[in-house]
């Protein structure tokens, strides 16, 4: 039986197809039964006579290693397609994704994106219906998600890395984490102590979800309270960053998952450091920077799952031991 995202999967394909046979500049509409997937993509056409190759990912690659590796495909694609067809246009290549991306995200080299606000966009204008998952047009989101996003999003910008407005990014951070995880978490417990008093956690999120990925995270990776912490350096966080929030995470007290909010991500020496965390002792311990905020909180506005960018964040991990 298929679950809900193949089905969904599915569905999108589905609407891209029946879009790109709308389209007036778009014609010879073929899928993986054809050129496709010879070619290793999931459609190709032809636009206003020129070569079009599209990739459909039912999840939007909020992370740069997946985004990199649609990027990759799609232009192996089209240096096969020169190949197999000499002197043949340059084939423009398209990724069709529903939600949203960052600004940083949203224009990789040599690589159109159609994201969910133009692909609702296009439809409506061609009278096709859409599915439900779609990122929201602009001005058509909940007014309140929308304006909190956009708050944070100004906050953000005006807070300088450093200890001048490291107070100032704690609170930032708190707002952030409830606006973007509560519910399904709890509310956000700020400056717990151990009983000792040794270990102050900046930020707890406590997890009684019954269902969806943070019900899978208490259930597999014994998330029952997410610990979170802020570090507002102007410098990529290091080793005795990640070593702190390590010192946090027991299997019998918070649980052993973990994120540490920076502004300029990892260095190499944090990176192994999680990495050795995980196998050795496995607490899991998510890295996000400016740039994942930013992204969580476009995702919020438009009607999508913030916690979708934490999920692909721990597969790439996973998948790249």
């Amino acid at each position: 039986m298929a679950g809900r995202d193949d089905v969904q999967g599915w569905e999108f394909e589905r609407f891209v197809r029946e879009l790109l046979r709308e389209m007036p500049d778009v014609t010879d509409v073929e899928t993986e039964q054809g050129e496709a997937g010879d070619l290793g993509v999931d459609i190709a056409a032809q636009w206003r006579g020129r070569p079009l190759l599209v990739q459909v990912a039912a999840e939007t690659p909020q992370t740069k290693r997946r985004l990199q590796d649609v990027v990759d495909r799609l232009k192996a694609a089209g240096e096969l397609h020169q190949l197999k067809h000499p002197g043949s246009s340059k084939p423009r290549l398209v990724v069709a994704f529903p939600g949203v991306l960052s600004p940083n995200k949203e224009r990789p080299v040599g690589v159109r994106t159609w994201d969910g606000r133009y692909l609702r966009q296009e439809a409506r204008r061609l009278g096709i219906l859409t599915p439900s998952f779609l990122a929201l047009l602009q001005g058509e989101e909940p007014v309140q998600e929308r304006d909190r996003a956009q708050e944070l999003l100004g906050r953000l910008q005006r807070i300088r890395p450093g200890v001048t407005d490291w107070t100032r990014y704690e609170k930032f951070c708190e707002d952030l984490l409830g606006f973007l995880f509560s519910p399904p978490l709890e509310q956000v417990v700020t400056q717990s102590s151990t009983e000792s008093g040794v270990n102050r956690r900046d930020f707890i999120l406590p997890n009684y979800s019954q269902d969806g990925f943070w019900s899978f995270m208490r259930v597999h990776y014994h998330a029952d309270f997410v610990v979170a912490e802020a570090k507002n350096s102007g410098l990529p966080a290091g080793k005795t960053e990640v070593l702190q929030l390590a010192n946090y995470l027991t299997r019998h007290g918070t649980g052993l998952v973990g994120m540490l909010l920076t502004r300029r991500g990892f260095k190499r020496d944090a990176a192994w450091t999680s990495r050795e965390q995980w196998l050795l002792h496995d607490k899991l311990i998510v890295g996000l920077d400016d740039e994942d905020c930013k992204q969580m909180l476009l995702t919020k506005g438009a009607g999508g799952d913030p916690a979708e960018l934490v999920r692909q964040r721990i597969e790439d991990f996973r998948l790249g031991i």
